[in-house]
């Protein structure tokens, strides 16, 4: 019996390394592909999904989130497409609000709000052929009153504040460059 116990423990020891080994390796393979995901991004197109016209009356508009969105991002210094009428153009990203919400029994808002930037990638080396690829994202959700719908402005802040770390993390070079 003590052969038989010793030698288990001695493999769920062996299981529990190559877990734990195994995990770190795929954190840093992770890390590795998200590293400078933003770089070269130059300019981005807004687009705002999923806001129902009826949230108006709550506080809460789609042209108002984009103008809102557009605004923070030309302060930040990222050139703002009216149109992606220039597909071909590897620095323009399209950048995302998605707003998903479903009302309960009890007239409460389920949300889920986010925030994304997808950027061309070549497929071809002549550059004819491109695909989409997201490169960053992040969001949030909860509930809300219908009466604080226009609080998801606040929640796209903050998602914006976070897009604008990680592009500025990836593009240091280019910001240090326009700040001489």
């Amino acid at each position: 019996m003590n052969v038989i116990d010793t030698a288990s423990t001695g493999l769920r020891q062996a299981l529990l390394t190559l877990c734990l080994l195994s995990g770190f390796s795929t954190a840093a393979a992770a890390d590795a592909l998200s590293v400078n995901a933003l770089a070269g991004i130059e300019g981005v197109q807004v687009a705002v999904v999923g806001i129902h016209p009826d949230f108006a009356r709550y506080g809460l508009d789609a042209d108002e989130m984009r103008r809102r969105v557009e605004a923070r991002l030309a302060d930040y210094g990222l050139t703002v497409e009216a149109s992606a009428a220039d597909t071909t153009d590897r620095k323009i990203g399209r950048l995302e609000v998605r707003l998903i919400t479903n009302k309960d029994q009890f007239a409460f808002y389920h949300y889920a709000v986010s925030v994304k930037l997808e950027r061309r990638i070549p497929l071809d080396e002549q550059n004819h052929a491109y695909g989409v690829q997201s490169a960053w994202s992040e969001g949030r959700h909860g509930i809300l009153n219908p009466s604080d719908l226009g609080t998801i402005y606040g929640y796209v802040d903050e998602l914006l504040g976070q897009f604008i770390t990680a592009h500025d993390k990836d593009n240091a070079a280019r910001r240090a460059a326009m700040n001489l």
